[in-house]
């Protein structure tokens, strides 16, 4: 969004603007596309002047700020003395920027926090980023984390509860800061009633919670996304158990039964309707930012010795990957950043057991002929154009170890899931590039 924010900062005489970008007939401009005028004479020409003066820029480009400028910006909101990053790893964009601000605005105004967005589109690790930030340097634990799912039982809610109060009393004692108790997938058992009570009347049973010791409350909850047509007809001719018949069943969201929505969620109080807040879902280029974060950490974390320049054209495949499967229109759509972190854990365990993949190994059908063959680890005829720069020297059917265990990965965690896979295997074939070995032919994708 282009709107502009002004944060005022708890000192009460600072102050953080976000979004301006003023002219000099006092403007507002868009950001992203300065020949378009959102209002006119947003501000008098002398105090913009006056502004100017005191080294407040209004025709900042924010989307060039490098992450320790965005973390600046963040400490002021949220008075630090102390400026570090927490998680070095991280893509701090300026989406997440403004939604960290937000949620500290909320915060602020005694505003229960609720978010609602797709699976892995990055809610926990934001808030996680955001307190870390908060209690670096002093390392000290100021998140606790509650997964909610169908078996979570109201005494586990009162026991994460009774836990996070005596965190905050000791957070607040010795440091000041905020300590968050995060509901994650909230909407998913029928403890979303005594949530509700926690952080809508800041009640647990009728027992008060505090409220002088910086106790902050956040809940994530899952879409309410029905299914296809195509989809629901899928389900009930797979032989799943779906005997009783949509209409007869009594596990229902409103008149929706529960079984035709893509997750299984209760339906929300009334009272936490309104504070519900999109997180919607992360771009292609934001999500290649993070699929890069992911490929580099394995990549020094790992045995395999991955070169510098393999890390790129592994991120382009997996991202790849993850972009062809979100635009199929059924189940296979449902795909995340855990995905991608399956992907590399399960390359890296390939390639770590490829032994038992070398030629001469018959059980597993790979061996130094052409001949076709059948079955998921397998090769058909090697129809390949190498590079010369390859990134292992051992090869199996001319494929180098690392290619070759990245093609194992996405077909275990990516292709096994298509029906129709010959398009994802031409689709997918055009990425793979050097020091990767270069495959032209869909014929050596493991069948």
């Amino acid at each position: 969004s282009s709107h502009p924010y002004i944060f005022f900062h708890p000192d009460g005489h600072t102050m953080t603007f976000l979004g301006f970008h003023v002219s000099n007939e006092g403007n507002l401009i868009d950001s992203d596309d300065p020949t378009i005028i959102l209002e006119r004479n947003i501000i008098h020409p002398d105090l913009f002047q006056v502004l100017q003066a005191n080294r407040v820029d209004l025709r900042e480009d924010y989307h060039k700020l490098d992450k320790t400028q965005k973390i600046l910006k963040i400490a002021g909101v949220m008075d630090l003395n102390w400026i570090s990053d927490p998680d070095p790893g991280y893509v701090l964009t300026l989406d997440n920027m403004r939604k960290i601000l937000a949620i500290l605005m909320r915060f602020r105004c005694n505003i229960p926090v609720v978010v609602m967005g797709e699976t892995g589109c990055g809610k926990t690790r934001l808030i996680q980023f955001m307190c870390s930030l908060q209690a670096m340097p002093i390392g000290a634990k100021n998140m606790l984390i509650l997964k909610v799912h169908g078996g979570t039982t109201e005494q586990d809610v009162i026991n994460k509860v009774e836990e996070a109060e005596e965190l905050a009393v000791n957070n607040y004692e010795e440091h000041k800061i905020d300590t968050v108790l995060f509901f994650d997938e909230a909407n998913t058992s029928p403890v979303i009633g005594l949530i509700k009570e926690i952080m809508c009347d800041r009640r647990m049973y009728g027992r008060r919670i505090r409220s002088d010791i910086k106790l902050q409350f956040i809940a994530a909850c899952n879409p309410y996304r029905r299914h296809t047509v195509e989809m629901l007809n899928k389900l009930n001719t797979a032989g799943l158990g779906f005997f009783t018949k949509a209409s007869q069943t009594t596990d229902r969201l409103g008149d929706i039964p529960l079984r035709e929505l893509v997750y299984r969620v209760m339906e929300l109080p009334a009272s936490m309707r309104p504070l519900v807040w999109d997180f919607g879902q992360l771009s292609d280029k934001i999500e290649r930012s993070y699929t890069r974060e992911i490929v580099l950490g394995h990549v020094k974390s790992s045995l395999v010795p991955f070169p510098d320049d393999c890390i790129d054209v592994i991120s382009d495949v997996l991202a790849g990957a993850q972009h062809y499967m979100r635009s199929r229109k059924d189940e296979c759509s449902f795909v995340s950043l855990r995905d991608v972190e399956r992907a590399m854990k399960v390359m890296i365990w390939f390639y770590s057991n490829l032994e038992h993949f070398a030629p001469g190994h018959e059980e597993l059908g790979v061996d130094d002929s052409s001949t076709s063959h059948e079955g998921i680890g397998q090769l058909t005829e090697p129809e390949l154009v190498l590079s010369t720069h390859n990134v292992d020297n051992r090869t199996i059917n001319n494929i180098d170890f690392i290619t070759y265990s990245l093609i194992l990965s996405l077909a275990v965690c990516y292709r096994a899931r298509l029906e129709e896979r010959e398009e994802f295997d031409k689709y997918i074939i055009r990425i793979f590039k050097r020091p990767l070995t270069e495959i032209k032919r869909t014929k050596s994708i493991p069948r």
